[in-house]
C-alpha cells in the first residue's frame, strides 16, 4: 500500500517520520515498517547442508526460502537452478559455468517462495555444499 497524500500535502513535500506516523492515525507506521524490514535479515539456523543434484525439492515451510551453494567445478562443469510452483520446475533462475580452463571454486544463491519446488541441474560432476535458511 503507498502513501496517499490528502489535502494538507502536495506532491513533492517534504514528509519527515513524524508527519507519517501522525498523518491519518496511522501511529507507528515507520516502526512498524522497520520492524518488516529487520525480518530479511532474520533467519532461521541453517535447515539443511545436504542438498543433491537433479532432485526436486519442495519449500513447505510456508516461509521464502534462502540456498546458498558452493560449488567446486573443473572446466566445463556447471550447475543450473530451476524453480517455479510446478512439481517438474523449468524455470530458469540462474545458472553458473566453468569456463575458466583452471578449476575453481563459485557460490551461488537465490530464494525460494513458499509453496515453490526447486531443483539444482547438473554439467558434469561438481562438487556441491548447501546452507538453506528459512525466513521468518
Amino acid at each position: 500500500m503507498g502513501f496517499v497524500a490528502g489535502t494538507d500535502l502536495s506532491t513533492g513535500d517534504i514528509v519527515t517520520a513524524t508527519d507519517w506516523n501522525n498523518y491519518n492515525g496511522a501511529s507507528n507506521s515507520i516502526d512498524y515498517l522497520e520492524t518488516e524490514l529487520t525480518k530479511l535479515y532474520d533467519l532461521d539456523s541453517s535447515l539443511n547442508t545436504s542438498l543433491s543434484l537433479d532432485t526436486t525439492y519442495q519449500n513447505t515451510s510456508g516461509k521464502i526460502r534462502v540456498v546458498q551453494l558452493g560449488t567446486y567445478m573443473n572446466n566445463t562443469q556447471g550447475i543450473a537452478v530451476v524453480s517455479d510452483s510446478g512439481s517438474s520446475p523449468t524455470t530458469a533462475i540462474g545458472s553458473l559455468t566453468n569456463r575458466t580452463g583452471v578449476d575453481m571454486s563459485f557460490s551461488f544463491s537465490f530464494l525460494v517462495p513458499p509453496g515453490y519446488y526447486y531443483r539444482v541441474n547438473k554439467t558434469g560432476t561438481p562438487a556441491l555444499t548447501a546452507d538453506i535458511y528459512d525466513m521468518h
